[in-house]
């Protein structure tokens, strides 16, 4: 009998059956939008986590850190995800597989790069708390 390969079974990110992957990992609501606090809490984690390899990567990583910041201000959200995968390719990252999820609902994609790059602000003493 013929193996299967699980691979042919794979959904991606931008297929039509992802919102049901992205509903199971919580960053959407029962009606398809995103969700504001699961949103939040990852792109914070993940903020924190690219501020901390940045820091370990660049002398002058709050230099580099408010330039990514004032770029993603004049951005629509697809531009600002480019950014963002800009930076973890720029410094030899693979993007994070959720981030990768995320990148496959625009209206998703826009809550997490404004959140992100709202608490890239606060590490960077840009901004308060949010």
């Amino acid at each position: 009998m013929e193996s299967i390969s699980a691979a042919k079974f794979r959904v991606a990110p931008f297929d039509a059956a992802a919102c049901v992957w992205r509903k199971r990992m919580g960053l959407l609501t029962s009606d398809e939008e995103p969700d504001a606090s699961a949103v939040n809490v990852i792109a914070r984690m993940y903020a924190s986590l690219l501020y901390g390899h940045l820091c370990e990567t660049l002398p002058g990583q709050d230099v580099a850190c408010r330039e990514l910041i004032a770029r993603a201000a004049k951005q629509d959200a697809p531009q600002k995800m480019l950014t963002l995968c800009s930076v973890y390719d720029a410094i030899y990252l693979s993007l994070p597989e959720p981030i990768w999820w995320i990148s496959g609902d625009l209206k998703l994609a826009s809550a997490f790069v404004d959140s992100f790059f709202a608490w890239l602000s606060v590490f960077t003493g840009e901004m308060e708390v949010i």
